[in-house]
């Protein structure tokens, strides 16, 4: 814990991309915190699946994903999640 809240000073005060590879696993909250702490903005095309994240969208069907999207200037990153029973769950990226 101590770790990733070291890393996340470091990302707000470098300017660095967080690795979405390190958050795996973690609750979505802690990814997008990381983000925001980091400079990037939230794109707000949700399709309103979650009043708490109105940022998450989810296709339909059996292998449907879920998704959030971060922009800072020209960059775009992708980040995808999985609901559960600890609530939203990064999964990867793509």
């Amino acid at each position: 814990m101590k770790a990733m809240l070291l890393a996340l000073a470091l990302m707000a005060t470098s300017g660095e991309v967080p690795r979405v590879d390190d958050f795996v696993g973690a609750p979505y909250s802690k990814l997008k915190a990381a983000f925001l702490a980091a400079g990037w903005q939230l794109q707000l095309d949700g399709d309103g699946i979650n009043a708490d994240y109105p940022e998450i969208s989810c296709g339909s069907g059996y292998d449907a994903l879920c998704s959030v999207g971060f922009s800072k200037g020209q960059a775009y990153q992708a980040v995808t999640l999985e609901h559960g029973s600890n609530g939203w769950v990064v999964t990867g990226e793509y």
